[in-house]
């Protein structure tokens, strides 16, 4: 799955939350870029969006930044969230 490179100025949606693990020296569109296994911030108001820690758990398997994947728009959090992602920034499988 290709997609667009998620930042921290994304959100995973529908439910907003936000990317608490990003790159400290690799960014795109002039914002972090966020890494594999990154936690989100509580979200809600729907039971089991944010009750639990929730975090990203599908990430490039090719695309690394300090050896993790980077989070692409349509990667999947723990809850089921799907991370934006860039438009103009492709970052394949």
């Amino acid at each position: 799955m290709a997609g667009g490179i998620t930042t921290s100025e994304h959100c995973a949606t529908p439910f907003g939350a936000a990317f608490q693990l990003a790159s400290p020296n690799v960014k795109a569109g002039g914002h972090p870029v966020v890494l594999e296994s990154s936690p989100l911030s509580p979200h809600g108001p729907i039971p089991g969006h944010g009750e639990i820690p929730s975090f990203m758990n599908t990430s490039s398997t090719s695309v690394r930044i300090n050896g993790a994947g980077v989070i692409r728009q349509g990667d999947v959090a723990s809850c089921g969230d799907e991370a934006t992602g860039h438009p103009k920034i492709m970052v394949g499988d």
